[in-house]
């Protein structure tokens, strides 16, 4: 079908998992954590574009995530919590604190400044009113960047590059 990106979730669609061909005809797996990059780098540039960035972005990512995640939260001076469990119930308790006090920990903000949350098994959420992982927001997401990456003549993982090129690999 010559097809740009396939998007799969688990069925209750709370994990995402991808595939984009590659420059030898093939197709490769995008990694949990590469699609947490992903996910992180192209919401923040596109809201950063718009001027439609919070005033106090707030980015969250469970401990063994990439901390390709933490670069490019703070290239685009979000603040970030990188030291939670392995679970969305920590990242809805981050939203629930902030919710409740404007803080958790030493960041400062609401839940209107959460930009994204992320954790390498596949999972992402990519709005505050939401207080789990949600395959379908990060799938809009990946179409988006994928359909983006395609008007450009380049694919997925060309931006995999990219991100590794600028941010470091991990």
């Amino acid at each position: 079908e010559k097809a740009e990106l396939v998007l799969s979730t688990d069925p209750d669609a709370d994990r995402l998992g991808a595939m984009s061909p590659d420059r030898e005809g093939g197709w490769r797996f995008v990694t949990g954590n590469q699609i947490a990059s992903l996910l992180t780098h192209f919401k923040l540039s596109k809201l950063s574009q718009q001027g439609r960035l919070p005033p106090s972005p707030i980015v969250v990512r469970t401990e063994v995530t990439t901390g390709q995640v933490t670069r490019i939260a703070r290239h685009f001076r979000a603040q970030v919590i990188e030291d939670l469990l392995v679970g969305f119930k920590y990242i809805a308790d981050v939203l629930w604190q902030l919710e409740q006090s404007g803080a958790y920990e030493d960041v400062q903000g609401s839940p209107a400044d959460f930009v994204i949350g992320v954790e390498e098994s596949h999972g992402a959420l990519t709005t505050s009113q939401i207080r789990d992982k949600d395959a379908g927001g990060a799938a809009v997401l990946l179409a988006e960047l994928a359909l983006e990456q395609k008007r450009r003549g380049q694919t997925i993982l060309d931006y995999v590059e990219r991100l590794a090129r600028e941010f470091g690999y991990f």
